[in-house]
This record gives structure tokens, sequence and C-alpha cells, in this order.
């Protein structure tokens, strides 16, 4: 199993990845749990797989992270 960088050990991805079956089925991945200030944390530590993580308010007006996605990238087209 890879481990994200962003947890402190094995199991404490272990208990998140068990968390979030029960509570959403792994429909959402690690950066959606992200918080800003949990980023900031790990950036500065060099344990941010994902710095181009997004935040923004979902449905309930939590805060959720949000990766690109490749149709966010624009395409170059050449001349």
């Amino acid at each position: 199993m890879d481990i994200p960088k962003c947890f402190a050990s094995a199991r404490q991805y272990a208990n998140w990845v068990e968390a979030a079956s029960i509570g959403r089925g792994l429909t959402s991945g690690i950066c959606t749990d992200c918080t800003p200030e949990y980023q900031a944390e790990m950036l500065a530590a060099d344990r941010c797989e994902h710095p181009s993580v997004t935040f923004h308010p979902d449905e309930d007006g939590m805060i959720e992270g949000r990766r690109p996605s490749l149709r966010d990238i624009p395409i170059k087209v050449a001349a």
C-alpha cells in the first residue's frame, strides 16, 4: 500500500481509508479532506504531493480540497 507523504504513519492512513469508506464509500480522495492550514503545514515540511489543490466550500458550507483535472488544464494548440 502506497502511503501519501502527508500521513504520519501507515496506521493513520489505514484509519482514514476505513473512515472514508464508511462515510462516503471512498468517493473522494485524500485531498478532498485536506484543509488550507494542513496543506500549508505539509508544504512547509515538503510532504504535500499535490500542491495544486485548491479549496472551495461544498454544498453544506464545508471546505473541500479539489485537485485540478485534466479538463482544467489549458491545451496549447500548435500554430
